[in-house]
């Protein structure tokens, strides 16, 4: 009987790139406290919660063109030449699971940080955002303030970083967590009240995330946590309040609260899968330089929400062969005849293997529609039968015409060099029943009827205004989803996620806040109101529109109203 490869065998995992297309770096290969166990160092460990949709590897695909042209000799194709090479996966149909899909999310959007200003050393609650103020002097490579509050959160030697500051781009303003310019806080330079500042993750490009921040009095910035905790259960109360700060991971502190916002160049990751025979035999492949191009999350009454992720990797390895009994010098070569062969390791020049599901196993429980609040306008709506979120990165594959490899047997002008980022895309969708929500906020401010809202915030075409007749601006509204579960019953202390689509309305809540209600956010395209056929009874309302910008919230055991 022939050995057969099984998916009940299979370990599949994937860990954060800090330089894109290289293997992840051991603080990402580092043991983890997981629900399942704790995880093997030197392995990568990253799940995305209950993939019930299966997982398509971007195995390559190879566009090979054929050619009809000079000296075929009747209809039949001569020979075939050459094409590009494309790694194309997806993580199908997955439940959206509070501790294990947080990391994913990241990769979906852009970064994920504790949106705690760890500068404030620990002091600040869920509700309240502080930044702190002083004098900079601010460089392309470099930020200095005049208060020596910095050293805590400074990364020494050629260690990965643990914070990033996020700088206001107006001085004297406080700064948009979700918005506002950003930089990995490196080594200290020239005192302990300055630092050198970098793009990745890696400290390897100096510089900012977006427009470089201003000089003088008044500078607002924050500190903010980006490590992960190695061990679930190690938080001590002693150490709560400097670890709600420092950490992104869950562990056992409460009231924690982390930010996922979108970034100009998007994460990568790269992606491992350990294949096993009924027989024992087994290979790895890894594909590296993955990023996520679309994104899709959906909300349905009575059903767990997930989502489903499209991504592209820019290249693979697999070390197929190295297992077998033999040593022979004549199937080591044997073995490297295969092109992208790499042994096992953690470098990279190896292929790295996934860690054993039954160390990473998820088994926590999904978040349900039934316990999703829709918020429009400021105001709740309880109707909503169906909601989608959909995020396109428009990502840009780019082949460069001179990769050529010396002395290699392979063509680089066919192999992915990288992948671009291009103009974002958020895009959202629903159903609902009727949307009378006895809210008159829109547009006059208690002073509006309560019933159609989409519809006459459709016919308004986005504009707000206390006079119908002076909407000549463009401005915005936003849609909030929470999600949420009970954690302890007798604290009353509850997980959440909250989806914010647009500028949040209700800015009293500074952690809510990502700009005010002038901001363009997000337009209806349609909101028909149909007469539905029998025997449907209730009229329903199907929305569809874009937004301008969105982010996402995780909070670990918070009260109801947080």
């Amino acid at each position: 009987m022939p050995t057969r490869y099984r998916a009940d065998l299979a370990d599949v995992a994937w860990g954060k790139e800090h330089t894109y297309g290289v293997v992840p770096p051991s603080t990402e290969l580092d043991s983890l406290v997981t629900a399942g166990g704790t995880s093997e160092v030197g392995m990568l460990r990253g799940q995305w919660g209950l993939v019930t949709g299966g997982i398509d590897l971007p195995t390559p695909t190879f566009d090979w063109q054929p050619f009809y042209g000079l000296g075929v000799m009747n209809r039949n194709m001569l020979f075939p030449i050459q094409g590009r090479e494309r790694l194309e996966g997806r993580v199908s149909q997955t439940l959206l699971c509070h501790d294990s899909s947080r990391l994913f999310l990241e990769q979906m959007l852009g970064l994920a940080f504790n949106a705690k200003n760890a500068d404030t050393s620990g002091a600040e609650t869920v509700n309240a955002y502080t930044p702190t103020t002083g004098t900079s002097v601010v460089t392309a490579t470099t930020f200095t303030i005049t208060s020596d509050v910095l050293s805590h959160a400074v990364t020494s030697g050629s260690a990965a970083p643990t914070h990033i500051v996020i700088v206001g781009d107006v001085l004297d303003e406080v700064p948009n967590r979700v918005q506002d310019t950003w930089a990995y806080v490196g080594n200290e330079s020239g005192s302990a009240a300055g630092f050198s500042v970098f793009k990745d993750q890696a400290l390897l490009q100096p510089g900012w995330n977006g427009v470089r921040p201003p000089t003088g009095a008044d500078c607002n910035f924050s500190l903010h946590g980006i490590a992960q905790n190695s061990s679930a259960t190690a938080a001590a109360t002693a150490n709560q309040s400097s670890n709600n700060v420092k950490y992104i991971t869950r562990d056992s502190n409460v009231a924690k609260h982390i930010f996922i916002r979108p970034t100009l160049v998007q994460p990568s990751f790269t992606l491992g899968a350990r294949f096993r025979a009924d027989d024992g035999s087994s290979f790895v492949t890894n594909y590296s330089g993955c990023k996520v191009s679309r994104a899709v999350f959906n909300f349905e009454e009575g059903a767990p929400v997930n989502f489903g992720a499209d991504f592209i990797a820019r290249d693979m390895s697999h070390n197929i062969g190295e297992h077998d009994a033999a040593n022979a010098q004549a199937i080591i070569d044997a073995r490297e005849d295969t092109l992208k062969y790499k042994p096992i390791g953690t470098t990279s020049t190896s292929t790295v293997q996934p860690n054993y599901m039954k160390n990473i196993r998820v088994t926590e429980q999904p978040y349900f529609y039934s316990t999703v609040s829709l918020t429009f306008h400021g105001a709740t709506i309880a109707r909503f039968r169906r909601f989608t979120i959909t995020i396109d990165n428009a990502l840009d594959p780019r082949y460069y015409i001179t990769q050529n490899d010396a002395a290699t047997p392979r063509d680089n002008r066919q192999i992915l060099h990288e992948i671009l980022e291009g103009r974002r895309g958020i895009s959202f969708g629903g159903s609902l029943d009727l949307d009378d929500d006895g809210s008159n906020d829109y547009p006059q401010n208690n002073a509006s009827p309560t019933d159609a809202n989409f519809l006459r915030y459709l016919l308004n075409q986005g504009m707000i205004s206390n006079d119908i007749r002076d909407m000549n601006t463009l401005k915005g509204i936003g849609i909030t989803i929470e999600l949420r579960k009970l954690v302890d019953a007798s604290a009353s202390t509850y997980d959440k996620i909250k989806f914010h689509i647009g500028p949040v309305q209700n800015a009293t809540n500074n952690h809510q806040s990502t700009g005010n209600v002038d901001d363009v956010s997000m337009v209806l395209r349609s909101a028909p109101h149909n007469i539905p056929a029998p025997p449907s009874i209730h009229v329903p309302v199907d929305i569809d529109g874009m937004a301008s910008s969105m982010f996402i919230e995780i909070m670990d055991g918070v009260a109801a109203t947080d």
